[in-house]
C-alpha cells in the first residue's frame, strides 16, 4: 500500500481530505487559543516562564480534543469541516482519543507524527498516532475514494 506522499498528489479527494483537516485543525487552534488566554493570562502576572505557556496550550489543545472526540467525535473544527473520528476496532472511547491525540501535547512531537504517518505505508487519511491508537478521521460526506488505490 502507498504511502499518503505517494498518493496525495495523484488523488483529489485525498487532497481535499487532508485540507479540510488542516482548516479544522485551524479552527480548532482558535478556540483553544481562546481558552488559552482565559487561563494565561490571570497566570501570566505569575511570571509564567515561555517553555510552561507552551506546554500549557498544548495541555488545553489535547485535553479538548480528547473530550469532545469522545463525547461527539469531533471537535468543532471537524464538525464544521464535516469530518469525524472513528475507532477501526470497535467504539471510539477516552482511550482511542486519548492516544490518537497525544502528540497535540508538543508541536515538534505532532510534526513528527504528521511526518511519519505520511511517509508510512497504511491508509492515507491516518496519521502515525491514528494508527497507534486503531483511529481513522472520515468525511460525514460519501466517499470519493478508496484508501487501496495506487
Amino acid at each position: 500500500m502507498p504511502s499518503a506522499f505517494d498518493l496525495i498528489g495523484h488523488n483529489p479527494a485525498l487532497l481535499e481530505h487532508w485540507v479540510h483537516r488542516f482548516l479544522a485543525a485551524l479552527i480548532d487552534g482558535l478556540v483553544v487559543a481562546a481558552i488559552y488566554l482565559l487561563f494565561v493570562l490571570p497566570v501570566a502576572f505569575l511570571g509564567l516562564a515561555w517553555y510552561v505557556a507552551g506546554f500549557l496550550y498544548g495541555v488545553i489543545w489535547l485535553g479538548y480534543s480528547v473530550l469532545l472526540e469522545a463525547l461527539f467525535g469531533a471537535t468543532i473544527g471537524k464538525k464544521l469541516l464535516k469530518l469525524r473520528v472513528v475507532a477501526i476496532d470497535g467504539n471510539l472511547d477516552i482511550l482511542h482519543t486519548l492516544v490518537r491525540n497525544l502528540s497535540k501535547i508538543y508541536w515538534v512531537l505532532f510534526g513528527i507524527d504528521l511526518i511519519i504517518g505520511g511517509i508510512t505505508q497504511g491508509d492515507p487519511r491516518q496519521r502515525l498516532f491514528d494508527r497507534l491508537a486503531r483511529t481513522s478521521p472520515e468525511s460525514t460526506k460519501p466517499r470519493t475514494w478508496k484508501s487501496n488505490s495506487a
